[in-house]
């Protein structure tokens, strides 16, 4: 958790980046936990894609 960058404000195509990087591509086939925390925000998807 300490390793993501904040996101703040209202997206709908926000990139999310851990230490400066968003390829998680290492993890690609691989079981994902994926940990969301949020202060008075709603999440309405989230996708992985190769961009």
């Amino acid at each position: 958790m300490s390793d993501c960058e904040e996101i703040g404000g209202n997206f709908v195509d926000q990139c999310v980046y851990w230490k400066g990087k968003a390829d998680v591509s290492a993890l690609a086939g691989r079981p994902v936990r994926v940990h969301v925390r949020m202060k008075r925000a709603k999440l309405y998807a989230f996708q992985f894609t190769r961009d």
